[in-house]
């Protein structure tokens, strides 16, 4: 997994990955979501008006990696739909490093999400 992974990048030094739930994007076993037990992904829905929240279902279904993802949307305000991603992720027993992780991507998604604002131009 180390130096052979599809998934792997090297830009500036540094070892990416571009794995779908990588909330870092960084290769490294602390970051990726394909050895993890708990695996959690934050991603934006299809129509770009909420989030889509992706935790493993349970230990059953491991070897059938398609079958073990819940997919689940988000769709309220900003501050209601970070507080949904952190009580998910605290209850599926992720560590307080990657609670932060899906956090900040949640919000640099809704932030993206926004409506630009025009600028006014000087007359």
């Amino acid at each position: 997994m180390r130096r052979t992974s599809c998934f792997l990048m090297k830009r500036n030094g540094l070892w990416l990955s571009k794995e779908a739930n990588n909330l870092k994007n960084r290769h490294s076993m602390r970051n990726c979501s394909l050895v993890k037990r708990n695996m959690l992904g934050v991603q934006s829905t299809p129509d770009n008006k909420g989030i889509a929240l992706l935790t493993t279902t349970s230990s059953k279904k491991r070897q059938n990696p398609g079958k073990s993802v819940a997919r689940r949307e988000i769709r309220k305000s900003a501050r209601a739909t970070l507080a949904s991603v952190k009580k998910t992720a605290k209850a599926s027993g992720a560590s307080h490093t990657t609670v932060m992780a899906a956090l900040r991507k949640a919000s640099a998604i809704l932030k993206s999400q926004k409506p630009v604002k025009a600028k006014r131009s000087r007359k």
